[in-house]
């Protein structure tokens, strides 16, 4: 095979191939050196361009966005031009055979010839394939010929360098101008590229930058963003509107917000002589940026137009040291029971962050913490009561410590700032000491009381009333303060609220109806007013002079039973203690001599003489007469008995030792069967009480069904029926607070000290007005609440400009502005909105057709006959009321009163519902439920009223218990308290909140709910 034709011109062949391999080898050389002079070229012109842009003001956001697209854009077409054009057909080997043909012309295509056919000579031809057109000798001869020739070709003269020339010049110049432009340019190309990739143009371009000294920059809108370290714990503060002045401890991250005055390519921040840092710059005016506060200083912005740069004015950092917590705490009684709440109210407030609360406890030579708070997130402040126990904090009776509350803030450098409160002196009171306390507390108040009550009892026939207002006026200003020695006595007992017990809640309506009387005078006897006293105006003061009056008496009948509870409990123990003292006597007697037996006869004495004292103490009556005889006879048998052992008579002592020992036991056990059977009576009226008021809430709720039945009916009618429906409903509900909002206005006048009588006078006639809006709108009254309701914003209207006079009018210097001025104008704003709406609802019930559907008159009728039924119920349960409150020791006939209101309305709602009128019905049937819930709630006070008269009794006998605690409020033992732990001891907000639900919801007996709801209300406020 090899040495035939075949063979050979194979061999041939294949020696061209591989010269024209070399010959690709030698173009795609060249190629590659194109692209790579390109690629310097177009990298200088990036780097030019990047100088350019820098150096004529571009900011880094122009110049990332130019680079990021003409950048790569240069440097792929560079790369690949000349690379995707040729690289391929380069390679091809009857590419390079058609260029070695046009250098030698003598060839004659032989090159070309050799390599199409030269391959097909190994080949055999198949059968349907004719042979080839050239004979084997043919075409070895040519291809011996072309490759003589192509092996005398230079490969260089295929491909010659020439073209590469001015490539290399081009890059050679790009590269000098590089050079050159980082002699001359403002910023040169290296750190011009540098500069945009690090962000920091403007600070690269001040390096050749002028500043301009004698101009500066307007900047305004400036935002500062606190970002507090790590360590302090606490969230970013922004302070909006600043005037630029960083005030911050060392660490914290500024962040920067501010607006320029005109538009400029670039801006930096810096701080001090520092170098300039670059910030971001959006619009030529936003810029924003941030200062690291490392120590005192200042900082400025420095902004750049092309190749000037202009400060802004500087803005100073002033460096604050965290300073130690400001505490303040109160402890409102020094001496507080071994088991009541010590109420220390204490607020903290830091300049950064609390991180924990705790009492200090100082006594016994020893100092230990109690935790109270402990945040999650550290406030700046933060306040809060400690309501444990002396005993939860490990102290007894008798104890006396020092307390502070201490708070440590959030300084991680220090180990955390202390701040301390005033130390607080506590003495721990044990039950006896307790009871004697309150008891001589009640012996105070009621004595206090007393004088209140006899200045009212003198002056009742004597008061100038129609015939000199000034001498009304001088009346309420000596008045007034008769209640202060009152106010003090509870102040001293109980610090600035008074607590809710039986005889604060009195000494409350006392305080609170006296406070009406004094302005009612104040508005009825104005000097200089003009107008003339009616005979409304004299009843009216009668009526509130004796109801103050009453209210008086009622609050010293008050204590005076929690006081002869105590002076009967006394007594009868010390009768109990002598009966058994005499019995042992005449056991002794039957083997003692004359002197053990006048011993012990010397010590019964003293013992009756203790209970003659006790018996002082009970009020005047048949018992106190009973007792007293009986102790005289007893001292007389006492001194007969001394004259018998005198005289020798041993058997006659004896025998009258046995008839003492008999008439003490005697009056001992009738004592004892007075005190059980006043307990019994009084424990059978709580019974009678309780079942009473569950009949009456049985009763109110029935009505109130009645009523909704009768409403859900009308809804069902649809149309205008149900509009109806719902705009009453809305108008109780507006009623009401309006109401409310009147009431609250006229309070906040408290005893008219500081108001002039005619804003006073306003107040209360808006509140009389709006009262009279409520009943009309109960009624379902429509045009006698539409004139109500005028009249009402009126009289409002009349009463905010009377408020607003006495906020702009001019006072001595020794009256200073009182404080309810603000809250009752706020009050009269709310009402005044409550007004308008109820009178709009008025408006759309007056233009609808009141009319009754056929079928809502069947209905109405219906009910007139349930109705009756539970007329009758409600006649028979007000005799049950009216027994109990003749009874009752705190009933004031209010409880009766209410029933007869809810029997006449359910008569009316009876008439009404019979005549088919289903509104002014429904109406009626609800002022019905009203007055029964009303009467109800009335025993229930008295019932508590009773409870907590016997708790204070028990608690001044320093029995064990319950105990007041230093605010007054009554809690229960330890064990039973139910606390709620602060919102830190939660992981979720949801779990707190729903903790309070479930404390608020748990059972506590009736006259603790009041407090229950208050104590929860101020967790919910931490």
């Amino acid at each position: 095979m090899e040495s035939s034709p075949q063979g050979a011109v194979l061999r041939e062949v294949a020696g061209i191939r591989l010269r024209l391999a070399a010959l690709s080898r030698r173009e795609r050389s060249l190629l590659a050196a194109r692209a790579g002079l390109q690629l310097v070229g177009a990298t200088a012109l990036v780097f030019l361009l990047a100088a350019a842009l820098v150096s004529l003001g571009a900011s880094r956001d122009l110049s990332l966005l130019v680079l990021g697209i003409l950048g790569p854009i240069l440097l792929l077409a560079a790369l690949l031009w000349p690379l995707v054009l040729r690289w391929s057909s380069s390679g091809r080997p009857l590419g390079q055979a058609l260029r070695v043909e046009g250098l030698r012309p003598e060839l004659r295509a032989r090159l070309v010839t050799a390599l199409e056919r030269g391959e097909e000579a190994g080949q055999p031809a198949p059968a349907d394939v004719p042979a080839l057109p050239i004979s084997l000798p043919l075409l070895l001869r040519a291809s011996s010929r072309a490759r003589e020739v192509l092996d005398a070709v230079d490969p260089a003269e295929v491909h010659p360098a020439r073209p590469l020339r001015p490539f290399a010049a081009a890059a050679a110049g790009l590269l000098l101008a590089v050079g050159l432009a980082t002699v001359l340019m403002p910023v040169g190309p290296f750190q011009a590229l540098a500069a945009i990739a690090s962000g920091e143009v403007a600070a690269t371009r001040l390096a050749e930058g002028v500043l301009v000294a004698d101009e500066r920059a307007l900047v305004g809108d400036i935002t500062l963003t606190y970002i507090y370290p790590d360590a302090m714990g606490l969230d970013p503060i922004e302070v909006p509107n600043s005037n630029g002045t960083i005030h911050a401890p060392p660490g914290t991250l500024v962040e920067i917000k501010a607006r320029t005055a005109e538009a400029f390519d670039a801006v930096a921040i810096q701080v001090d002589e520092q170098p300039p840092q670059d910030a971001r710059l959006t619009g030529g005016r936003d810029i924003a940026g941030s200062v690291l506060v490392a120590g005192k200083g200042s900082w400025r912005f420095v902004l750049l137009r092309g190749d000037q740069a202009v400060r802004s004015a500087d803005f100073e950092i002033i460096v604050e040291a965290d300073a130690p917590p400001v505490v303040q705490a109160l402890l409102p009684m020094p001496q507080v029971a071994v088991d009541g709440s010590l109420g220390i109210e204490w607020a903290v407030d830091d300049d950064f962050g609390i991180a924990r609360v705790v009492l200090e406890i100082e006594g016994d030579g020893e100092t230990r913490e109690v935790e109270l708070r402990s945040p999650l997130d550290p406030p700046r402040s933060l306040d809060g009561q400690v309501r444990l126990s002396p005993r939860e904090l490990g102290l007894s009776p008798g104890s006396k410590v020092t307390l502070r509350v201490v708070a440590i803030d959030t300084d991680q450098t220090s180990g955390g700032n202390r701040g301390v409160s005033p130390a607080m002196q506590l003495e721990v009171l044990g039950p006896q000491q307790v009871g004697a306390r309150l008891e001589r507390y009640f012996v105070e108040l009621r004595d206090a009381l007393v004088l209140v009550l006899a200045d009212f009892l003198v002056e009742e026939s004597s008061l100038p009333i129609a015939n000199d207002p000034a001498a009304m006026v001088r009346w309420v200003e000596s008045a007034r303060l008769r209640f202060d020695p009152v106010q003090e006595v509870m102040k001293r007992q109980w610090g600035d609220e008074a607590p809710s017990t039986a005889e604060g809640e009195a000494v409350r309506a006392v305080i609170s109806d006296a406070a009406v009387l004094f302005r009612f005078t104040l508005t009825a006897f104005e000097v200089g007013s003009g107008r003339r006293v009616t005979m409304a105006d004299l009843e009216t003061f009668d009526r509130l002079h004796a109801q103050e009056i009453v209210n008086i008496e009622e609050a010293v009948l008050t204590l005076d039973r929690v006081l002869q509870s105590l002076a009967m409990d006394e007594v009868v123990k010390a009768a109990n203690q002598l009966g058994r003292e005499a019995q042992a006597l005449a056991e002794l007697a039957q083997d003692a001599d004359a002197s053990e037996i006048l011993a012990r006869l010397d010590q019964m004495e003293r013992m009756m003489e203790r209970l003659a004292l006790a018996s002082e103490r009970l009020a005047e009556g048949q018992l106190r007469e009973f007792l007293n005889a009986r102790l005289d006879a007893g001292v007389a048998l006492v001194d007969q008995i001394r004259q018998a052992l005198a005289e020798g008579r041993m058997e006659d002592a004896r025998a009258m030792l046995e008839e003492l020992s008999r008439q003490v036991q005697q009056m001992a056990e009738g004592l004892q069967d007075q005190f059980n059977q006043a307990q019994e009576q009084q424990d059978q009226l709580g019974e009678q009480m309780k079942e009473t008021i569950e009949q009456l809430r049985k009763l109110e709720q029935e009505q109130r069904a009645a009523a909704d039945k009768l409403e859900q009916a009308k809804k069902e009618q649809g149309g205008e029926f149900q509009k109806q429906v719902e705009a009453w409903t809305r108008l109780d509900e507006l009623a009401d607070q309006a109401l409310a909002q009147a009431s609250g206005a006229v309070e906040a006048a408290g005893d008219g000290r500081g108001w002039r009588s005619d804003s006073i006078r306003r107040l209360e006639q808006t509140r009389e007005t709006v009262s009279g809006l409520r009943d009309s709108v109960r009624a379902r009254e429509v045009e006698s609440s539409m004139e109500r309701v005028l009249r009402a914003q009126q009289r409002a209207s009349n009463a905010s400009a009377a408020v607003a006079s006495e906020r702009g009018r001019q006072r001595p210097a020794s009256e200073p502005l009182p404080p309810g001025v603000e809250r009752a104008s706020e009050g009269l704003r709310e009402l005044a909105r409550s007004l308008d709406e109820i009178r709009e609802l008025l408006d759309e019930l007056s233009q609808q057709e009141q009319s009754t559907s056929p079928e809502m008159a069947r209905l109405a009728r219906e009910m007139a006959r349930e109705q009756s039924e539970l007329r009758e119920r409600q006649q028979g349960l007000q005799g049950d009321v009216q027994e109990i409150e003749q009874q009752s020791p705190s009933a004031r006939g209010k409880a009766t009163e209410s029933m007869q209101r809810a029997g006449e309305s359910m008569e009316q709602a009876q008439q009404s519902l019979e005549q088919a009128r289903p509104d002014p019905g429904q109406g009626q049937m609800e002022q019905a439920a009203d007055g029964i819930g009303e009467a109800a709630n009335e025993l229930e006070r008295q019932q508590q009223q009773m409870q907590q008269e016997q708790q204070s009794g028990q608690q001044a006998q320093g029995e064990g218990g319950e105990q007041p605690d230093g605010q007054g409020e009554e809690v229960s033992r330890p064990q039973d308290r139910l606390e709620i732990p602060p919102p830190e001891a939660f992981k979720t907000p949801e779990e707190y909140r729903r903790a309070l639900l479930e404390g608020m919801e748990a059972p506590v007996p009736d006259e603790y709910k009041a407090l229950n709801k208050r104590y929860y209300e101020e967790l919910v406020r931490q």
